[in-house]
């Protein structure tokens, strides 16, 4: 595929490359993001750099990860005096995040901000959250790297992050992010704020990650595994959910006599979710 310019502005397609152009929006989301000199900031993809120029002036570090060599050089020379800038030339999704100097920085003071190609939204989320270990568990036995996510999601990615029960939007994104992490979304981003244009609009997010689990789950594999067989057979009721996810029939007919297994359970709110995975929990122990 050629590449195409805009303003000296080179676009990779194989990178699903948009750039931010916007200044008022890119100002919106730098006040949003309320960065500070205690603050250690990882970038995800800074591309030329029209969000980097801002945080590096207002964190204390700023570390950027991009894929693209040439703008890995691009930003290099562009931030060379900036002695809390450094950058990795890497794919996020390969780069291992222990690997990063976080120096003296807090945890609490560690933040990551991206504005990445779509079809690669939900696996930065789950890797920066820590997916794999909060299947197993939980919130409280989570190992973090990071206090908090901002990143520009697709306008539908968003809204079903921030979904709430009993919605079209609401599954497995909107319950492992708000199990999590507070989610809150803070700018709206319309199409023609990027070079080029993609097709739809988008939104940024920030992704807080909690510390304690307030919903008290006991058995997070049963969670997720009662989780997964809601949003995979959404039509069908509770009860169907739970043969189709491998609950034995004992352990349904005894659920069955404490929880309405009659309803679907892409109405059902976290409380209920924990409430239904510590009971079962007690059964498959």
């Amino acid at each position: 595929m050629r590449n195409k310019y805009f303003n000296n502005v080179v676009v990779r397609k194989r990178f699903g490359q948009n750039f931010l152009t916007d200044k008022r929006v890119i100002n919106e989301i730098i006040e949003k993001a309320n960065f500070t000199s205690d603050d250690f900031v990882m970038e995800i993809g800074p591309g030329h750099g029209v969000l980097t120029e801002q945080i590096v002036e207002k964190a204390g570090k700023l570390t950027a990860v991009e894929i693209d060599r040439d703008l890995v050089e691009e930003l290099k020379v562009k931030f060379k005096d900036n002695t809390n800038f450094d950058i990795i030339s890497s794919d996020i999704l390969k780069y291992n995040l222990n690997d990063l100097d976080f120096g003296s920085f807090k945890i609490e003071n560690r933040k990551a901000i991206g504005n990445i190609p779509y079809y690669i939204t939900t696996p930065i989320i789950m890797k920066i959250i820590n997916e794999d270990s909060l299947r197993v568990n939980g919130v409280k036995n989570t190992p973090k790297l990071f206090s908090e996510l901002i990143i520009m999601v697709q306008k539908e990615v968003g809204e079903r992050i921030v979904a709430k029960e009993g919605t079209k939007e609401y599954g497995s994104l909107s319950v492992i992010c708000q199990y999590a992490c507070e989610v809150e979304k803070l700018v709206d981003v319309p199409s023609k704020a990027f070079y080029p244009s993609p097709k739809v609009d988008s939104v940024v997010i920030r992704l807080k990650m909690k510390n304690e689990d307030q919903y008290d789950i006991k058995t997070p594999k049963i969670f997720w595994r009662i989780i997964k067989g809601v949003f995979t057979s959404r039509r069908k009721t509770l009860k169907n959910s739970l043969k189709i996810t491998g609950f034995n029939e004992e352990t349904i007919l005894k659920t069955e006599k404490e929880f309405d297994l009659s309803i679907r359970g892409e109405t059902m709110n976290m409380t209920q979710f924990s409430n239904l995975s510590n009971f079962i929990g007690t059964l498959e122990n």
